[in-house]
């Protein structure tokens, strides 16, 4: 340089080297500050950096340090395309690297456009290539060809950085310990979660909806400039295609076609032959999660409709009524940054509640069946559970055995085993079983009563994960040493805990897709309510009994000759007319202020 004659010389020597510098080359007097090492992943990913030869003219030294920056951003973003397009970062990604990729190839086409007007401009300057580069734009709505590539390597190293965050275990176990307690402190007030299973699993690599959510925070931070804000927003658009083709397969079908786990909603339990129809497993087998929420769903309301929809079509699909499916029109999302997207998904949720009611009423018989369940756990059909009373009282009031057990079984079967049944109703039968507690009514009841849970606060205050399981495990520990203590102190010597009537219970195993409304729990309040309604009415035939000695029998009947006797007789007479009273204003109250009263308000829900 110090050789050439004239300063215009110098100049195109210059532009010459930067023309190759700014895809990512070196050239004569611009050469790399290091040696390129491809391994170095750090380097790499950074971008090659640039040292300019001393005898550079200072004129031109500045405009080159400036323009050699695009060498740098050429060389991270095409190492960036080469090195995340796998299939282990997902369709996001992969396609944010097709994105990146199509750029560089339009850059490139810039490029031999400069080429050629600097060699057929004799005019051709370093302040022409600088102007031309901050100049030369794809559309008039986004930013120069050099302003976006500063912009698009900006976003590339925040993905960089996330992923970099994620090679380390013990920043995957701080990650996954911040899910789970910001799951339990958005939960803890308002249990709108409780039925929906939340996935705290944290991934390795950068990938779904976490690439959506930074590249809608550069969105946001670029809101006053239109140009850049254009330039991401079409990024978006671009980058999310996939992910709303999984959104929308969801929402209209129930399935989720995500080979590399970016969708927020994930399959939590493996599938086998023997639990597919099993209540527990549809309860547990999709979750949220956590991780790369995207910002629109943050809402957890939007979170639960989204979950719903897509279960609810699950369940249509695994009963094979794809047609009703099909009967009903549904209206894609086509873009995940649209005003009425929370409108678009409210439908698709009215829509799935309409499907699944559809199916479950006119397909399955839902109000007959739970009308059934009233019939055997409500005893809303009196007779017939009196007439099993009449049969098995003498079994039902002494110690439980094995040998009653299956007395009292068959006297129920027969009990309600009447010609006059309808097809439903020799379904639910069917599905009914007798069965025996391991403990009283009583001993069961106090055992839900007394539970002890975990105090929220200190749940909350938890500085790490083994302070948590620390607090669980003590709650655990504490509620079986309790109920051991207890049972074993206040209730073991009372008799009436030995009854086989206080042990007697119903169970009935409620099918597929039935069992995803009348869920476990539930069937869990009937039968508690079954074991309470049995004992009561097995006390009023007592007092029946005991009312009719006390009117008949010699000895209640006698006339004796001593007052305290008699007296002692009178008093026994009102004690037991009280009892009986009480037994039976209770069972008018239990029936009709209780069960009637609830039920009226169940069948207006159907009827509705």
């Amino acid at each position: 340089l110090s050789e050439m004659q004239s300063s215009r010389d110098r100049e195109a020597a210059i532009v010459r080297d930067l023309l190759y510098v700014i895809t990512g080359k070196e050239g004569i007097y611009i050469k790399y500050s290091q040696e390129v090492d491809e391994t170095d992943l750090f380097k790499c990913f950074k971008g090659l950096t640039y040292r300019i030869n001393k005898d550079i003219d200072i004129n031109f030294k500045d405009l080159a340090k400036q323009i050699s920056q695009l060498g740098k951003f050429y060389s991270a973003l095409s190492f960036f395309e080469k090195y995340f397009n796998k299939a282990g970062h997902g369709k996001v990604l992969s396609r944010l690297c097709q994105y990146i990729r199509n750029y560089l190839q339009e850059y490139r086409s810039v490029v031999c456009t400069l080429f050629e007007l600097f060699d057929t401009e004799t005019s051709f300057s370093i302040i022409s290539l600088h102007q031309k580069l901050n100049d030369i734009t794809p559309s008039s709505k986004v930013p120069s060809i050099a302003k976006s590539m500063q912009l698009l390597y900006d976003l590339t190293q925040l993905i960089i950085a996330e992923n970099t965050k994620r090679l380390k275990n013990s920043n995957l176990l701080d990650m996954r310990f911040e899910n789970i307690m910001r799951s339990l402190k958005e939960d803890i007030g308002t249990n709108i979660m409780d039925d929906v299973f939340l996935d705290s699993q944290n991934s390795r690599h950068v990938k779904g909806g976490i690439v959506l959510n930074i590249i809608m925070s550069q969105l946001e931070n670029f809101s006053g400039n239109d140009r850049s804000y254009n330039l991401f927003h079409h990024i978006y658009e671009f980058v999310s295609i996939f992910y709303i083709q999984t959104l929308n397969k969801w929402l209209q079908y129930g399935e989720i076609l995500d080979p590399f786990h970016e969708f927020f909603i994930v399959k939590s339990i493996p599938e086998s032959d023997s639990s597919v129809y099993n209540s527990y497993y549809w309860m547990n087998k999709y979750a949220i999660k956590r991780e790369g929420l995207l910002r629109q769903f943050e809402p957890i309301d939007f979170q639960k409709q989204v979950f719903f929809t897509g279960k609810n079509q699950s369940i249509i699909n695994e009963c094979n009524c794809q047609t009703l499916i099909k009967s009903c029109p549904f209206n894609p999302i086509k873009s995940l940054q649209d005003t009425n997207l929370e409108l678009i998904i409210n439908e698709a949720y009215v829509r799935s509640n309409k499907l699944i009611y559809q199916l479950l009423s006119s397909g399955y018989h839902l109000f007959g069946f739970v009308s059934l369940l009233n019939k055997y756990f409500l005893l809303t059909d009196g007779a017939l559970f009196d007439k099993f009373l009449n049969d098995s009282n003498h079994e039902l009031k002494r110690s439980f055995s094995n040998k009653a057990s299956t007395e009292i079984i068959r006297s129920y079967e027969n009990a309600y085993d009447t010609d006059y049944k309808t097809g439903i109703e020799k379904l639910v039968s069917d599905l009914l079983r007798i069965k025996f507690e391991k403990h009283s009514l009583l001993e069961d009841i106090l055992d839900i009563i007394k539970t002890q849970v975990t105090d929220a606060s200190e749940i909350l205050n938890a500085p790490d994960f083994g302070k948590l399981t620390d607090l669980l495990k003590a709650n655990v520990q504490s509620n079986s040493q309790s109920r051991s203590s207890e049972k074993s102190a206040d209730l073991e010597g009372r008799r009436c805990n030995k009854l086989t009537i206080s042990r007697l219970n119903l169970d009935v195993e409620i099918p597929f897709p039935l069992n995803q409304v009348i869920i476990d729990s539930q069937k869990l309040e009937y039968q508690i309510l079954f074991r309470h309604s049995a004992l009561v009415k097995f006390l009023e035939k007592r007092f029946e009994k005991s009312w009719r000695e006390l009117g008949y029998q010699t000895f209640w009947t006698w006339t004796f000759e001593d007052k305290r006797v008699r007296k002692w007789i009178k008093r026994c007479r009102f004690i037991h007319t009280k009892m009986f009273d009480f037994i039976r204003i209770y069972t008018f109250y239990f029936k009709y202020d209780v069960i009637d009263n609830h039920w009226s308000t169940i069948t207006k829900m159907f009827q509705d």
